[in-house]
């Protein structure tokens, strides 16, 4: 089973997603910040990480970095979900892909089969 780990401020939002992931047949790690998910990679090595960019504590781009730097977590790809407009994102994240919010949710899926089948 796959492992998503997913990364929102917006309870609602993260709660929907993970319900939805774990429907689809991962399984879910889910985190309110940055540096709250630091502490869930201790705890599992996710397949795919989905990341929120603007939130509270430690935001996307700053997560990201973070994460780079770990041993061998710098491959896991990981998909940024913003309000942001792309044009207006830095060209250097650090990601595969972005998914503009709102999204749907064949298209969340059809990104996370893209990575991790």
């Amino acid at each position: 089973m796959k492992r998503v780990l997913v990364v929102d401020d917006e309870f609602g939002l993260l709660e929907a997603l993970g319900d939805v992931l774990a429907e689809s047949g991962y399984a879910v790690s889910t985190a309110r910040n940055g540096r709250d998910a630091l502490k869930r990679l201790s705890e599992a090595r996710p397949d795919l990480m989905l990341v929120d960019y603007m939130m509270p504590v430690m935001d996307g781009p700053a997560f990201i970095k973070a994460v780079q730097q770990l041993d061998g977590l710098g491959d896991v790809p990981v998909v940024m979900m913003t309000a942001v407009k792309a044009a207006n994102l830095p060209k250097d994240l650090g990601v595969v892909s972005v998914l503009q919010k709102p999204f749907s949710i064949d298209t969340l899926l059809g990104v996370i089969k893209q990575y991790v089948g």
